[in-house]
């Protein structure tokens, strides 16, 4: 047994019993239920589509305030010198106007790249780095520490580099109210030294030689020093980091009859807060979701008949949510515009018949004096106390100054279930791994923010005074040494796979403590580091809120198996973590966004643990906006940017809505989407050549073995065809079930073609290109000719033995694998892959402690000495695809493709293996499936129970047996094979 061998034991020896320190918390979904937010009156009955409402936004923030640059002059001449460290990449210096990440920025950009080195000059606004720039014809000689010299004057900058003069580059002129530094995400380390910045007169703007760790010209916002140097991180950082306050818009109103019920209705560019008397109208984060914002508004609704009084104030905070601060790193950034806005109505029924109806208009004011000070997905959020609405800090609203596209959308109910506080946790333990820095372990990696309690707490026992500012830093793990890839000192939180994202809070002290929480953010996280107190923030004080689409759960699993029992619990985790109104990839870093093949790996996983069909309906209406002319489908939704017509990730549409059919039986949900489905074959087809499809191609993302991009997306486009023939089929449409059944079969061809050996054996290979997901979609998308199934599953057992029994497929074939194993007899195969506790499997994602998922099986990857480094992601929810299994097939659920729904359903559980028992359930429509079985060997007697739902009938298919069940409980005795 080798060193790591006898690591990996250890470790899981511990997180068996510590169970991965998860905290013991109480579970219940939030008793505001998803049934009672649907039961809302839909505004078509009071007005249809808001036709009394108009779109309402502030105006620009620098029109009603002064901007603040602590007395610093304001000018657009001057002189910038900075020293630049830098062995190879890119790193930026930021001139700014001031208003944050998304203001207006210059960025002398020194590139150094195979042995050349030169500057550019380019812009970013609105977070967006301008596609255009102006490179320095002149090379800068190579070193390994370069001196810039920048002088700004009359709408032109002067470069020199080590007293090289590389001469003058045209730059707008705005007046300077901040300076910083920008990495993009995946450039190696850089730093930054010795920065003065000043006016043509010699005026002194900006000094800084970072001789001081803490008192720097960056304070408050976290920084990093290393020998006196500023570490760029990725990303965007300022001197002045807070830009615009998130504004509140009020209507003040009266009275003066008795009302019998009341109902607000509210959609926005942007996301919202609403209040009516102080009193918050509901528990939803980010209402009203995240939409697409190119064909519909969805409007959220809330009953406040209990909320009103005789005088009345509504106040709504507009942050940007997911509207324009979650489309990505800046490379990618796509805004959809720079204007938030609000509309919506207050409708009143009166006990007298009459309806009054309050709509978003003129007769609103809004104010900048909000306590949100700063909000961002990313980023972050400021709370300052020592900001509040006061009644001359509001001026008038702009109305209906908007693009006309909006003016123009319709507004629709909002289907999906509200994002809600799902699970709170309380700090598992705190330390202090250097002085004056606190982490809190929250035992769970979620998706969230931190929720402060002031009962019992005063500002002096943390030494503070009003006016300090308390940081809050996010992570998914913490540095130790072991790791490799460490950024930051022992028992501090790892950041470095956050990327771009900042992921830190700040609060900023008012005359005492006041309860709070950074409602308007949200960040993937197992710990939270804290500095700025002299003391730690008692765990009594602090928690960890979980955030997610407020699903209700509908499946149950365990086994005898244990750390397996501890996969499943962190595949639902990921699940959960990865639902924020739409499927995400991860919870975390500078993405978050709704990759389509991620959503069509977890969909099945997802839908038999959690009622998701709305969730998914509403998906699928998001990857049909996105959907291009020709067909092709983006790999990511909502999106207005993103790669398109890439197979998995463009097939997601056809199998999720597939899937959802077999799951609940409604041919409305294959009506719905059977256009853009089969425009998508079309596509795929006019872009094959010869029966292959030849495409940039995402291939198996992320796979232990590799496999050719034309056989993966060759496989996918028939199987695509394939069920959009068997769509069409059901749908009454015999042209195209013919149709899209030829190209199915035109792929096959040509796949066998190309693809299977002409002396194709069992022992010698039947592929000529082969890995398990070759292997394993071949056989689920029926590509092998009928007489060769098994024989490619017989193939597929040798190299799941040659290869140790890692799960070899990525993000292609994950969802295939197993099955495609034990549909031919070789569960047992099945259940070495699943249950192996090696690297390269499910079970060793538990050896680092992980309580989710990560974003492939080698995120976290051991040196033969324990050491280790992180790749990646450790909350993703793709891997969750894989567990499905469980209840396909270790409990054997599988609904009917000839009575879906459930109305009939096979009960087929795969017993070899390890397993000694499982049991489990899932709610369908029909009713409670529920399933289990357990092995006695001192007897030699399988005992199964099952039961089947009202209505409904089921087949029974274990040990070469088949019976038909009716519904009621069945329990048998078999006898097992010697």
């Amino acid at each position: 047994m080798n060193k790591l061998h006898k690591f990996i034991i250890s470790m899981m020896l511990v997180l068996l019993i510590t169970g991965c320190s998860a905290a013991n918390i109480d579970t219940d979904i939030n008793s505001e239920s998803a049934a009672t937010y649907r039961q809302i009156p839909q505004i078509e009955q009071f007005d249809e589509d808001m036709s009394k409402a108009h779109f309402i936004s502030a105006p620009e923030y620098q029109d009603v305030t002064d901007l603040d640059i602590k007395g610093l002059p304001s000018t657009n001449e001057y002189l910038a010198k900075y020293e630049v460290i830098i062995d190879e990449g890119a790193v930026s210096f930021l001139l700014s106007d001031g208003y944050g990440q998304y203001g207006h920025m210059t960025m002398i950009e020194l590139n150094c790249y195979d042995g050349s080195t030169w500057v550019e000059i380019k812009t970013m606004k609105n977070g967006s780095v301008s596609e255009n720039s102006q490179k320095s014809e002149i090379a800068v000689v190579p070193t390994d520490k370069y001196t810039v010299l920048a002088k700004a004057q009359n709408g032109v900058i002067s470069i020199s580099v080590n007293e090289q003069d590389l001469g003058e580059f045209e730059i707008e002129g705005f007046k300077l109210g901040a300076i910083g530094v920008y990495k993009s995400r995946g450039n190696k380390d850089s730093y930054l030294d010795n920065i003065k910045v000043s006016t043509l007169d010699g005026t002194v703007l900006y000094n800084e030689s970072f001789d001081d760790e803490i008192n720097t010209i960056f304070e408050p916002y976290f920084i990093r020093l290393a020998d006196g140097q500023l570490e760029v991180q990725d990303g965007v950082l300022l001197t002045k980091l807070e830009g615009t306050p998130a504004p509140v818009f009020q209507r003040k109103f009266e009275l003066n009859k008795e009302v019998k019920e009341a109902y607000l209705y509210l959609t926005a560019l942007g996301n919202f807060e609403a209040k009516i008397n102080k009193q918050n109208v509901s528990s939803e984060y980010f209402a009203p979701g995240h939409l697409s914002w190119t064909k519909t508004l969805n409007y959220s609704s809330y009953d406040v008949t209990e909320l009103l009084e005789k005088e009345n104030k509504l106040d709504i905070t507009l942050i940007h949510g997911f509207y324009d601060r979650a489309q990505g790193y800046p490379e990618i950034y796509s805004p959809r515009g720079e204007q938030l806005a609000l509309k919506g109505e207050l409708v009143i029924k009166y006990e007298d018949g009459t309806v009054e109806i309050i709509p978003t208009d003129e007769n609103f004011e809004v104010s900048f004096s909000s306590k949100v000070r700063f909000d961002d997905i990313y980023q972050g959020e400021i709370i300052d106390e020592n900001y509040g609405l006061v009644d001359s800090s509001f001026v008038p609203v702009r109305v209906d100054e908007v693009p006309a596209f909006y003016q123009q959308m319709s507004v629709e109910p909002k289907i999906t279930e509200p994002i809600r506080e799902v699970e709170s946790f309380v700090p598992v333990s705190v330390t202090e791994p250097k002085p004056g820095v606190y982490v809190y372990d929250f035992g769970q990696n979620m998706s969230g923010t931190v929720r402060f309690f002031a009962d019992g707490i005063e500002l002096d026992e943390l030494g503070l005074k009003k006016g300090d500012v308390i940081t809050f830093r996010y992570g998914e793990t913490l540095n130790t040494a072991n790791l490799l890839n460490a950024d930051d000192e022992v028992g501090t939180i790892y950041t470095d796979n956050l990327l771009t994202a900042k992921a830190t809070d700040y609060y900023v002290v008012g005359d005492k403590f006041r309860d709070f929480e950074f409602s308007h953010t949200y960040h993937g996280f197992r710990y939270v580091e804290i500095t700025g107190v002299s003391n730690p923030i008692p765990v009594e004080n602090l928690m960890g809120v979980c955030l997610a689409t407020d699903f209700e759960e509908v499946g149950e699993f365990a086994c005898s198996n244990d750390a397996l029992n501890r996969v499943y619990e962190n595949a639902k985790f990921s699940v959960l973590s990865n639902s924020m109104d739409v499927p995400t990839d991860c919870n975390q870093r500078d993405e978050r966004l709704g990759w389509a093949g991620d959503a069509q790996d977890a969909y099945m996983f997802s839908s038999y643990n959690y009622d998701s069909r709305s969730f998914y309906t509403k998906y699928l209406e998001q990857l049909k906006f996105s959907q291009l002319d020709n067909g092709a489908f983006m790999s990511i939704a909502p999106t207005i940017n993103g790669g398109y017509g890439r197979n998995c990730w463009g097939d997601a549409p056809v199998v999720i809505a597939w899937n959802m059919y077999l799951q609940y039986g409604d041919k409305e949900i294959l009506k719905e989407n059977y256009e853009a489905c089969r425009k998508w074959v079309d596509y795929l087809w006019s872009s094959t050549e010869d029966g292959i499809r030849y495409s940039e191609s995402y291939g198996d993302h992320l796979a232990l073995q590799g496999t050719s991009s034309e056989l993966n997306d060759t496989a996918w486009s028939a199987h695509s065809a394939d069920l959009v023939s068997k769509m069409a089929g059901i749908l009454g449409y015999q042209d195209d079930q013919e149709k899209y059944r030829n190209i199915f079969e035109s792929y096959k061809k040509a796949w066998c073609e190309k693809y299977i050996r002409k002396d194709a054996t069992v022992e010698a290979g039947i592929l000529n290109e082969e890995s398990e997901t070759a292997y394993a979609i071949g056989i689920c998308f029926g590509l092998f000719p009928e007489d060769m199934q098994q024989n490619a599953a017989d193939r597929l057992v040798i190299l799941a033995d040659y290869s140790g029994y890692i799960f070899g497929s990525g993000y292609s074939g994950l969802c295939y694998l197993l099955p495609a194993l034990t549909q031919y007899g070789h569960g047992d195969t099945a259940m070495k892959i699943l249950e192996n506790q090696n690297p390269g499997s499910l079970i060793f994602t538990l050896a680092s402690g992980l309580t989710t998922l990560p974003e492939s099986l080698t995120t976290v990857s051991y040196d033969t000495n324990g050491n280790y480094s992180i790749n990646g992601s450790l909350n993703h929810q793709a891997f969750s695809g894989a567990l499905a299994y469980l209840y396909s097939d270790i409990l054997g659920i599988k609904p009917d493709e000839g009575a879906p729904g459930y109305e009939h359903f096979v009960i087929e559980p795969n017993i070899s293996g390890g397993l000694s028992w499982a049991k489990g359930s899932y709610e369908t429509d029909k009713g409670r499936i529920e399933v289990s079985w357990n092995m006695d060997i001192q007897t030699n007697k399988l005992k199964i129970m099952c039961i089947i739902p009202e209505k409904t009938s089921c087949t029974l298919k274990i040990l070469g047996e088949e019976r038909e069940l009716e519904s009621g409980t069945f329990e048998a005795e078999f006898e097992l094979a010697n």
